[in-house]
């Protein structure tokens, strides 16, 4: 199965779907979905080297 497959993931928690619901989120530029994949409180730091590279990040709403 790949990102390009037709069908929308199937709405489990498990981290294959997850991953996936993220990454056509992403994708898609739709930020609520991607959001939606996410704890409230998620925090994560960017790699150098990326745009906004640097100390760990939280979504704003």
């Amino acid at each position: 199965m790949g990102l390009n497959d037709a069908a929308e993931p199937a709405r489990s928690s498990s981290p294959r779907d997850v991953i996936r619901r993220q990454y056509l989120a992403s994708a898609a530029g739709d930020l609520e979905a991607l959001r939606a994949t996410m704890v409230p409180d998620v925090e994560w730091t960017e790699m150098a080297g990326f745009p906004l590279q640097g100390p760990t990040a939280r979504p704003t709403k």
